[in-house]
């Protein structure tokens, strides 16, 4: 005795069915919505029956994108015919695989630079042994880089180091 959850008629009779009698379904008057019903049911049984779009997703760093505070991920599908491909949450970025390699670069930069310690204009004159405006002037001339506004100065504690080995040495 079938259970009450199974058709009356086994679905693989009903599919011949109808597959043999196709073009009049087509011209009935209730064929147009028994054709979408029977298309969206293949649609949501191949959703739960195929495997997942990908095989895995992990994240890279932070987007490289300018003013993004993004993070970037790698999807890789899971089938082989489809591409790896990178996204941006934030601002929806997308990288294929054949740029992963200097998107990848990007993402380091901007990671060391996110993470790289900054002071301010007043603790790098300090540092320097010169005034706050030699330090600001330094950076219109482009010996250091700002990395704030031009109210806030922000300096990469490296660059000031540098220098200040470079003058020490001089």
């Amino acid at each position: 005795m079938p259970s009450p959850d199974e058709p009356p008629i086994p679905i693989a009779v009903l599919s011949r069915f109808i597959l043999k009698n196709l073009e009049w379904l087509r011209h009935h008057r209730a064929g147009h919505e028994a054709i979408e019903e029977i298309t969206n049911a293949v649609h949501e049984v191949l959703r739960v029956v195929d495997r997942p779009n990908n095989r895995s997703t992990f994240a890279i760093g932070p987007c490289p994108e300018f003013e993004c505070v993004g993070e970037v991920r790698v999807f890789i599908p899971a089938r082989e015919d489809r591409p790896a491909f990178m996204v941006c949450a934030v601002c929806e970025a997308r990288w294929d695989s054949v740029q992963f390699l200097n998107a990848g670069k990007r993402i380091v930069a901007t990671q060391q630079q996110r993470i790289a310690p900054f002071i301010d204009s007043a603790a790098a004159a300090a540092a320097l042994g010169v005034t706050d405006r030699t330090v600001r002037r330094w950076c219109i001339q482009g010996v250091l880089t700002n990395h704030g506004t031009s109210a806030r100065i922000l300096l990469d504690l490296t660059q000031v180091d540098a220098l200040r080995a470079s003058t020490e040495t001089a």
